[in-house]
């Protein structure tokens, strides 16, 4: 029984992580990106640069280093992780320049839609991947609440 703990790239490398792998049963995910064309084209749009050199540098990646980036999403595996009966914690901030919220709001969306066991806090942060500085006692409890009640439910009595 395993369970991740992510925050921003981190985060959505565990949920990708949790879909190919059935025996990691928790994923607390703060910041997730949905999809990983989507927020590099955000982000060099926020910084001014053209949308076609996103896509460009997706494209040499691919040819360059056999590094299929346009494949990392996590929305894309909704269905195997409520097959799997995998449970998920989305975190994000309110005003988030770097990771915009609208990805963990998707990312909910379309996993309560799929069936997986998945919560949601958004907190009224303006920096990234900073709840736990906004309100760090929340946060620890929060996250120590999702990890205890699935592991005590998992584990036999000490």
């Amino acid at each position: 029984q395993i369970g991740l703990v992510g925050e921003s790239m981190g985060a959505a490398t565990s949920l990708m992580t949790a879909i190919l792998q059935p025996s990691i049963k928790i994923i607390w995910a703060d910041s997730p990106f949905r999809d990983a064309p989507e927020v590099l084209g955000e982000q060099a749009g926020a910084l001014g640069f053209p949308s076609f050199v996103v896509s460009g540098a997706l494209v040499w990646a691919q040819v360059l280093a056999n590094d299929n980036i346009v494949e990392a999403s996590p929305m894309q595996g909704a269905a195997s992780l409520a097959e799997n009966d995998q449970s998920v914690y989305l975190i994000t901030c309110v005003e988030d320049q770097i990771v915009n919220p609208h990805h963990a709001h998707d990312l909910y969306a379309d996993y309560q839609a799929a069936g997986v066991d998945v919560q949601f806090w958004e907190l009224d942060c303006t920096d990234h991947a900073t709840g736990i500085l906004f309100a760090p006692d929340e946060y620890v409890e929060r996250l120590s609440a999702f990890l205890g009640d699935y592991f005590a439910s998992v584990l036999p009595d000490a």
